[in-house]
């Protein structure tokens, strides 16, 4: 399953907001806002296994702030686009979910002395309780 083209607009989107000082300033300005939890988007980093997870799912929470932040700016209108795109934001929903549960499990496996065949339904059973 091939999701680059739900991964390379975020990461554009992102590294655009993040690259800039004044951009930074002005989506920490946006979120907040009373109703926002998070204060910034999460730099993607190819290093870091669990990165991507965290970046999509952040970017998911904060969505509609990127995009008016983008649009705003006139900056990136294709990618800022997509943000209204409701096949799109259906494949990152489903990108988002999938990479959450991938870093709970892996999370999970962790640690020494856990051989995988006898985790592997426990853990999965757990991540997707905590996801609910």
């Amino acid at each position: 399953m091939n999701l680059q083209h739900v991964m390379v607009p975020v990461v554009k989107c992102v590294n655009k907001i993040r690259a800039k000082a004044l951009n930074r300033k002005q989506f920490r300005v946006y979120c907040e806002l009373p109703d926002e939890e998070y204060g910034d988007l999460i730099l993607h980093c190819e290093v870091l296994c669990l990165s991507r997870g965290h970046v999509l799912k952040r970017l998911w929470n904060l969505k509609h702030i990127v995009h008016d932040l983008l649009e705003e700016k006139d900056e990136l209108p294709k990618k800022t686009a997509l943000l209204c795109n409701e096949n799109w934001l259906l494949d990152l929903a489903f990108f988002v979910d999938v990479t959450s549960l991938v870093n709970c499990l892996n999370l999970k496996l962790q640690g020494k002395g856990k051989l995988f065949p006898s985790l592997v339904m426990i853990s999965v059973h757990q991540c997707i309780q905590d996801e609910d």
